[in-house]
């Protein structure tokens, strides 16, 4: 089913009006006008709690905006870090540009995802869609499409619970997803009676109205981020392509656009770790974000000398362990490392200690 367009009501009252013109039987619009970028913009940020239980108003660099605990907990999930980009704004819709990476999970972890939430302004209804690398959802560790839907700041469950599918082939909830650098559009809408949810320029389904008791039909809140959710603070789950926020090749969400399309995107970010997973505004409208995670990837020793084997250690974030010598008696590797634990490439958590044997000469001469 592809995008149409419509013409939208006018906001509630309190709200801004606009309308969306344009009209197509049987189809809703998706047509969120793109924000002009603004690559040199002054990095913003907020204090805004993705998905959760909304936080106290407090302090914030931003006005209007509420505080975020710095690591948000939950009895079913662990921990949740984020790192997000935020506008409160009344629309009936919005709209974001994503790439699509594999980001490595760690064993344990639950997963790492990124999306789109259009939600109420007190943040207990929430509606999501976005990719998802997670086993135990999907049974892999690529990434699949989801949405999921939070009512009076309740749960509800991942591609079901009251999601109407609209049934078109080859695009559905949990569908696995190609993975690409090319940005794809996610965005959410609110037609009719309805909240639509749309992928790569198709609408995947629906959330009625009905589910909120016709109490939510505005968006007062949307936010855009990159999650990952383990059992402590300090993971090894990469988030986004696990490239931190300031490379240039990090995942990156662009684009950013609301329904109606005049509603100007004026984006803020903020990140709960942000030495784990950082976040980049690089636009009005554009962010990347992403990291490695509390872990480090334990570097490649062997065939290093033994006075420059610790400080490589340093540099890669991880502590000198033992040092054991070890007779070579062909005289080859002489105050060489020649093996290593962990093994090279191993994600470990920052500080661990790595450990190495290294060649000293034999007792009898040299060949």
């Amino acid at each position: 089913m592809k995008f149409g367009n419509v013409i939208k009501r006018a906001l509630s009252a309190g709200c801004v009006a606009a309308l969306v013109t344009g009209f197509a039987a049987g189809s809703a619009s998706a047509s969120l006008a793109t924000g002009a970028s603004d690559p040199s913009a002054a990095q913003v940020t907020t204090q805004v709690a993705p998905k959760g239980q909304p936080p106290q108003v407090g302090s914030s660099t931003v006005p209007g905006a509420v505080a975020a605990p710095q690591v948000i907990t939950t009895p079913a999930d662990g921990m949740f870090q984020y790192a997000q980009a935020s506008q409160f704004v009344f629309a009936d819709g919005a709209r974001g540009y994503f790439t699509i990476p594999k980001p490595i999970l760690a064993p344990g972890d639950s997963h790492s995802l990124a999306e789109l939430a259009v939600q109420s302004s007190d943040q207990r209804q929430v509606i999501e869609v976005g990719w998802t690398v997670d086993r135990a959802l999907n049974g892999d560790d690529d990434p699949h499409l989801f949405v999921f839907h939070w009512i009076d700041g309740v749960r509800t469950c991942y591609n079901a619970c009251a999601f109407v599918p609209f049934n078109e082939p080859g695009y559905s909830a949990g569908m696995k997803l190609p993975v690409t650098t090319t940005p794809t559009q996610f965005n959410i809408l609110h037609h009719g009676a309805e909240w639509r949810v749309g992928y790569n320029g198709h609408w995947v389904g629906a959330f009625p109205d009905s589910e909120w008791g016709n109490r939510f039909k505005v968006a007062g809140l949307v936010q855009w981020f990159g999650e990952v959710s383990s059992p402590t603070a300090s993971s090894c789950t990469e988030m986004g392509n696990g490239q931190p926020a300031g490379s240039a090749t990090a995942a990156r969400i662009e684009r950013i656009g609301f329904a109606p399309a005049r509603v100007t995107p004026a984006i803020a970010t903020f990140a709960t770790s942000p030495d784990a997973y950082s976040v980049l505004r690089t636009g009005t409208d554009s962010m990347r974000f992403g990291g490695h995670g509390s872990c480090r990837t334990v570097p490649n020793l062997v065939g290093t000398f033994k006075a420059f084997a610790d400080g490589v250690i340093t540099t890669a974030g991880l502590v000198p362990g033992r040092a054991t010598p070890q007779a070579d008696r062909f005289c080859e590797n002489i105050n060489t490392v020649i093996s290593q634990t962990p093994a090279a490439g191993t994600r470990v958590p920052s500080g661990s200690a790595v450990n190495y044997v290294f060649g000293e000469r034999p007792k009898t001469p040299c060949p």
